[in-house]
C-alpha cells in the first residue's frame, strides 16, 4: 500500500503551496481536486501545463484525477456523458491511472429513497463512461459518500453488479450514518473491486449527535484505521490510501501526523 494526499486537504492554500507542502511532508502522490482553487476542471492547456510543471518540480505524481463527473440517474442519462470525453482527455494528459466519479442520485437523500429506475439510469451512465474510457486507459473509482447512491453496502454491491465493467470499482472511505455497515465489513465484502481509498476520521458531538466532525486525526476518532488497513492488506489491496480531510486550522501539522500514522500502520503488516 502507498500513501497519498487529496489536495482538498489543503484547499486553503494555492496550488503551488499545496504541492510544495505535500512534497515537504514526504508524499509522493497526490489526488488533484478538480475544483478551484487548485484546478478548473476544464481542458485548458495552460492550466494542465501548470499542474504538470508543479508535479515535476515537486517530485510528485498524480495517482488520481479527482473529477466531479456525475451519473445522476436522470431519465436522459446521455446528459451525464456530455463532459465525459473532456474528463477523460484531462486524465490522459495527466497520465493518471484512476479517475474519481460520482453517483449522487436526484434528491440528496441517498440510496434509501432511490427508485430502481434511478439506480438503473445511473448504472447505465457509469457503464457507458467506463466503456468510453477503453481508448483512454484509466480506471474509475466511484465515490462512497453519505446521502448519495453509494452509501450502504447493499447499494455499493448493486451499482457494481449493474455496471459490471472491469475498469469500474469503488473509492472506499469510511462514512458515519445510521444503519451503515462497518467499514471493515465493506472492505471484506467488496474486495478486489476497491480501486482507491480515502482516509479521514470522525467524532460525534454529545450535545449535537447529528453533527459530525470529519476532520479528526486518523489515530483519534471512531474509525479504526489499523483494522481497516489490516483488512485491506488481507484482500491484497496495493493502491493508495489518500488523506482527504484535516482541520484547516492545523492542516499541515495534522497531515504530518496522519502521514506518520499511516506509514507505521503499513510498516507493521
Amino acid at each position: 500500500m502507498k500513501i497519498g494526499m487529496v489536495t482538498l486537504a489543503l484547499a486553503h492554500l494555492s496550488l503551488e503551496q499545496a504541492f510544495r507542502t505535500a512534497s515537504e511532508i514526504g508524499f509522493k502522490a497526490i489526488e488533484l481536486m478538480a475544483r478551484e482553487p487548485h484546478f478548473c476542471g476544464k481542458f485548458k492547456p495552460e492550466a494542465i501545463a501548470k499542474v504538470k510543471g508543479l508535479l515535476k518540480a515537486n517530485n510528485l505524481k498524480m495517482s488520481v484525477y479527482g473529477s466531479y463527473w456525475k451519473a445522476t440517474g436522470h431519465d436522459v442519462w446521455q446528459d451525464d456523458l456530455k463532459n465525459a470525453e473532456e474528463v477523460l482527455s484531462i486524465a490522459k494528459e495527466f497520465g493518471t491511472p484512476i479517475v474519481r466519479v460520482w453517483a449522487p442520485g436526484l434528491d440528496g437523500k441517498g440510496s434509501v429513497s432511490a427508485t430502481s429506475k434511478v439506480m438503473n439510469n445511473s448504472a447505465v451512465g457509469l457503464k457507458k463512461f467506463s466503456r468510453l474510457a477503453d481508448e483512454f486507459g484509466p480506471e474509475f473509482a466511484e465515490e462512497m459518500h453519505v446521502h448519495i447512491l453509494i452509501d450502504s453496502l447493499a447499494s455499493i454491491k448493486q451499482i457494481l453488479e449493474m455496471t459490471d465493467e472491469p475498469n469500474f470499482g469503488l473509492n472506499f472511505q469510511p462514512i458515519v450514518m445510521e444503519g451503515f455497515d462497518g467499514p471493515v465489513n465493506v472492505v471484506r465484502a467488496i474486495g478486489e473491486k476497491i480501486f482507491l481509498c480515502h482516509a479521514g476520521n470522525f467524532c460525534c458531538y454529545k450535545e449535537w449527535p447529528s453533527i459530525q466532525d470529519d476532520s479528526m486525526p486518523l489515530s483519534n476518532g471512531i474509525t479504526d484505521w489499523k483494522a481497516i488497513i489490516s483488512e485491506l492488506h488481507k484482500i491484497g489491496y496495493e493502491g493508495h490510501i489518500e488523506i482527504e480531510h484535516v482541520k484547516p486550522t492545523c492542516a499541515v501539522e495534522q497531515l504530518k501526523e496522519d502521514y506518520l500514522f499511516l506509514t507505521k500502520c503499513i510498516a507493521t503488516l
